[in-house]
């Protein structure tokens, strides 16, 4: 939108409302806050400069929006062409709710670890912890310089700074309400070239020797992160407390003893049920099994949480469960109490029939049916 902000094109209007409907086949939150983000700057165009007509800037808005729906409606053909519109609609905007009200983390639980780990800075994973924060100290920091190159800008300086502000917004909208590390990678490209275009604009603010502090300091933390990342990953290539990982689909892998030994005791046991696809297993590791073991996944959720069950998932699968579609049910009791489906799992422990413990997670079973003792 830079490029159309100085030329008025309206290709590169047309190239941000593509870019725009890809992040929303991707994600639509972040598509969403985008095209807003796109839409304003061309209004802010208008009201900037006062010239040209209304067919410009309707032209412009008009090339944004055709691209971006074209751009929707070819990634999301195979969504409507199998079906899942409906559920798209659900899990992505009716049922977004659950997950806004019992999703959440906080943006300050980054910055805590990181004071946490500068007390033991010689820990295996205080480094991966510092590292991990930057971005969550960066952002406050960029986003109040781009404030001072705005409020100090001239017109035609404030509207491409209007932009970078928009788009960093757009992106930050991915830390709502979960602003963990994942999240973050959403936000740190935009970050980064808001950051880019502060230290330019500060330039005519602030003294090039402080600049230069500020250039050299951080060229300082990213070689010592860099330096780290190499470090640990130098470490765990020789460290007899790491082993290549045998598990399937994770290989030409480095994994501590510990963790290795676990997954593959639990993949083991999960692989040792019947292979019928009639196991559901509740946990944020579901994906995982399924992958590692082949056993087919009976429902329609890779992450069986209440924030992404939808309207419908949770009673369809309860449904599933009294009709004896799902045999077996393994609820793995880790993860984030928030999310987890209490309602399934109390249909669950009343109605099903615990036949024994996995190294990971209690076994349920319909009563009726012969225990899962072995492969089918």
């Amino acid at each position: 939108m830079i490029s159309w902000w100085g030329s008025g094109d309206n290709r590169h209007a047309g190239i941000a409302g593509l870019a725009a409907g890809l992040c929303f086949a991707s994600k639509q939150n972040i598509g969403t806050a985008a095209l807003l983000a796109v839409i304003t700057t061309v209004a802010a165009a208008k009201v900037w400069r006062h010239g040209g007509t209304d067919l410009r800037y309707l032209s412009a808005l008009a090339s944004v929006c055709v691209a971006f729906a074209i751009t929707v409606a070819v990634s999301l053909a195979p969504v409507a062409l199998t079906g899942g519109i409906p559920g798209l609609l659900d899990y992505g905007f009716v049922a977004k709710g659950k997950y806004l009200s019992l999703g959440g983390a906080s943006y300050f639980q980054p910055l805590t670890a990181a004071a946490a780990a500068t007390l033991h800075p010689l820990r295996p994973w205080s480094a991966h912890t510092l590292i991990q924060s930057m971005p969550f100290i960066a952002a406050p920091a960029v986003a109040t310089g781009l404030a001072a190159v705005w409020a100090a800008g001239r017109s035609e300086a404030r509207g491409v700074a209007t932009i970078v502000l928009l788009f960093f917004c757009a992106a930050a909208v991915a830390l709502y309400p979960r602003a963990d590390a994942f999240h973050m990678v959403f936000v740190v490209p935009a970050m980064l070239v808001a950051a880019s275009y502060t230290v330019r604009g500060l330039r005519r603010l602030v003294k090039e020797s402080y600049l230069n502090r500020l250039a050299s300091f951080t060229r300082a933390v990213v070689a010592l992160s860099v330096f780290f990342l190499v470090a640990r990953a130098a470490v765990a290539l020789v460290w007899p407390r790491f082993v290549w990982s045998t598990i399937p689909h994770v290989g030409w892998v480095r994994l501590e003893k510990t963790i290795h030994g676990r997954l593959s005791r639990n993949i083991k046991a999960v692989a040792e049920l019947p292979r019928d696809g009639r196991t559901l297993i509740l946990g944020g590791h579901a994906a995982f099994y399924y992958l590692t073991t082949g056993t087919r996944n009976p429902s329609a959720f890779d992450y069986p949480y209440v924030t992404t069950f939808g309207t419908r998932g949770e009673p369809a699968l309860i449904e599933s469960i009294r009709s004896g579609e799902v045999l077996r049910v393994c609820i793995d009791p880790t993860g984030e109490e928030t999310m987890m489906p209490h309602r399934l799992n109390r249909v669950v422990v009343s109605e099903m029939t615990l036949v024994r413990s996995l190294p990971f997670c209690p076994l349920y079973q319909r009563g009726d049916f012969p225990r899962a003792t072995g492969r089918d």
